[in-house]
């Protein structure tokens, strides 16, 4: 199987739900609701997404569960998919009724109760709470200069009422308490270095920098704590292209390379995890990582490649999955019969597939 036909076979995984021994995922390549079976380790379940047509490329970024419901948050567009599992039935909300959302970068969630993070400040956060989603609405007291100019945003949770977000572009953090209602802004200073990416570890922010080779540990009380550098060896072939931070580790991945680094703060070096196999589809790290934590693991979604990775947290053991789906007859049947049938709606599969093999092609 060439490389054109297995992005047709290959799941683009951004986030998953877990309910009992059900695993729910959305496909980014196709409009597909996909449901794992963890106990017979196959396919169960595949049905297309409501209110999501096949120009869609990518349709969700997030997924939350709530009493045994699946909530399934935009990436591209403004519709928010649910699935109850013990009803086995869909609903969708379309955020554009109440604010003009082009995606949902981050939610905070507080028990049934969701907050709906965009990826633009001018755009505003979404309310709504499970029990009647319908009645989702604007958070009309979150405005700011700071949101308004800003060209892109960050978020993430900061404690259970409050998140934080940068705004892309420029050093400046709010953290925005939501049940007080506040916005407290922060300048986060770096000398004459700009923030390239942020994440936060429950106690301090982690940044590396725009063409340079330092990561700093930095809080809102105390500002700079730490800085670490890079190795000039790994910082002359490629600048930190992204890193992810839980409580306890940093890891890193750098631009043109195959491997996963991990930073060890207590001794001050920069350590190389793993790398990647030689099955993995666009090995080198041009893409886009999200993560998520489950259980005594964190899992590490490798955007437009074949790849999902679990780092396991007490180990530093690493497991590699493939999601190119070969002889499984419910795929075969709904995702790539449905795709012949409405190719001519869709997105041009094989000139997606060429621009990231021409972007890679110099390492190859």
């Amino acid at each position: 199987m060439d490389k054109y036909e297995q992005k047709k076979h290959m799941l683009c995984i951004n986030d998953f739900g877990v309910v009992g021994k059900e695993v729910f995922m959305s496909n980014g390549n196709f409009n597909a609701l996909i449901i794992y079976d963890l106990e017979n380790k196959k396919i169960s379940h595949i049905e297309k997404f409501v209110g999501i047509d096949y120009s869609t490329f990518s349709p969700h970024r997030i997924c939350k569960v709530y009493k045994n419901k699946v909530f399934f948050f935009p990436q591209n567009g403004n519709t928010v998919n649910v699935f109850d599992v013990d009803s086995k039935q869909q609903k969708f909300l379309e955020l554009n009724k109440v604010a003009e959302m082009h995606g949902v970068q981050f939610v905070f969630q507080s028990k049934g109760e969701f907050y709906l993070l965009p990826y633009y400040g001018k755009e505003g956060m979404i309310y709504f709470n499970v029990d009647s989603p319908e009645k989702y609405k604007k958070v009309e007291w979150w405005v700011s200069d700071e949101l308004k100019n800003a060209n892109s945003l960050r978020s993430g949770k900061y404690d259970e009422k409050k998140i934080w977000t940068q705004c892309v572009g420029s050093n400046t953090l709010l953290i925005t308490d939501i049940f007080d209602r506040t916005i407290e802004k922060y300048n986060i200073e770096l000398g004459k270095n700009n923030i390239h990416m942020i994440e936060f570890d429950g106690n301090n922010f982690w940044i590396t920098i725009e063409n340079g080779a330092e990561i700093y540990k930095w809080n809102v009380n105390d500002g700079v704590q730490d800085v670490f550098d890079i190795p000039m060896e790994v910082f002359d072939i490629c600048p930190c292209k992204v890193h992810i931070c839980t409580k306890d580790r940093i890891f890193l991945f750098f631009k043109g390379r195959k491997e996963l680094f991990m930073l060890d703060a207590n001794k001050r070096e920069i350590v190389l995890l793993s790398s990647l196999p030689d099955w993995v589809i666009y090995p080198y790290a041009d893409w886009t990582v999200y993560y998520k934590p489950y259980g005594d693991s964190i899992f590490l979604f490798c955007n437009f490649t074949s790849l999902i990775i679990e780092v396991d947290m007490k180990s530093l053991k690493v497991n590699y999955y493939s999601t190119v789906i070969e002889k499984n007859q419910i795929y075969e049947e709904h995702c790539l019969k449905d795709y012949a049938i409405e190719e001519n709606k869709c997105y041009d599969w094989k000139r997606d597939v060429k621009s990231y093999l021409n972007m890679v092609i110099e390492y190859m």
